[in-house]
């Protein structure tokens, strides 16, 4: 068959999707040049023409995966009707809708992020996160300070300090849904309260009023634990049936 020359960009999307597959079936550490390429089905070489090494991959993917989401952002931002505590309930709320639309999704991304091998990916999605977050955070401060909502006299510090403030939330929340997926069963109150401790961090790091900026909201929180139960309980179910055939 005549070989087949792809777009240089198309190419790079089958590398940044090949990186995809790894990091949820074996992991950062144990994805080799050598299986991206057997995978994209070219020569080893040719990967070096994308990236100019493992590290610059990951670097390259995690801009890749979190572009869409902050372009979303930046609507919600640059919308002259909306005030700031508003928009940055708006921006959190979208991450929490996703995260019911894509449940499946959403566990496969967690499990493979808190996992030894993939340590590197969670640091490299913070740092990019921080990166990419910062301008957009700053705007909404300036923006929250300015109509009196939010009183830090720091606006430009404290955008570079939300992002990690976001990421220990987000661990909290990670180890609450994983506990969930495992069968550990964790009580709607116990989730709620982890998220209002950082709601208040949040609005006191912001000078905001107390319940001004919403995290998830209540009732989709209580769907989201109901339907990782659910899985499960199914899934348990499941493999127990298959148990007793083999017997």
């Amino acid at each position: 068959m005549p070989r087949i020359v792809k777009e240089y960009d198309e190419r790079r999307i089958d590398f940044l999707e090949a990186t995809k597959l790894f990091f949820f079936t074996v992991g950062y550490e144990k994805m080799s040049v050598q299986k991206l390429t057997e995978q994209v089905g070219v020569a080893k070489g040719t990967f070096y023409h994308y990236f100019k090494s493992k590290e610059d991959l990951l670097c390259q993917w995690v801009i890749h995966e979190m572009t869409p989401k902050m372009d979303s952002y930046y609507t919600v931002v640059n919308d002259p009707n909306l005030d700031a505590a508003t928009k940055l309930s708006i921006i959190l709320k979208k991450d929490s809708d996703w995260s019911l639309e894509h449940l499946d999704l959403l566990l496969a991304l967690l499990k493979a992020m808190y996992t030894g091998d993939n340590i590197r990916l969670r640091a490299e999605m913070s740092r990019q996160s921080a990166i990419l977050s910062q301008p957009l955070f700053e705007k909404v401060i300036v923006q929250g300070v300015q109509e009196g909502s939010f009183k830090t006299k720091y606006p430009k510090e404290v955008s570079h300090k939300l992002q990690k403030i976001f990421d220990l939330y987000g661990e909290d929340l990670a180890k609450i849904i994983l506990n969930q997926h495992q069968g550990i069963d964790v009580q709607y109150e116990e989730a709620l309260r982890t998220v209002r401790v950082w709601q208040e961090i949040i609005e006191r790091v912001l000078g905001a009023e107390s319940q001004s900026i919403q995290l998830i909201d209540d009732g989709l929180l209580k769907q989201i634990l109901k339907q990782i139960k659910k899985q499960h309980t199914t899934t348990a179910a499941s493999k127990k049936e298959m148990s007793l055939q083999s017997i």
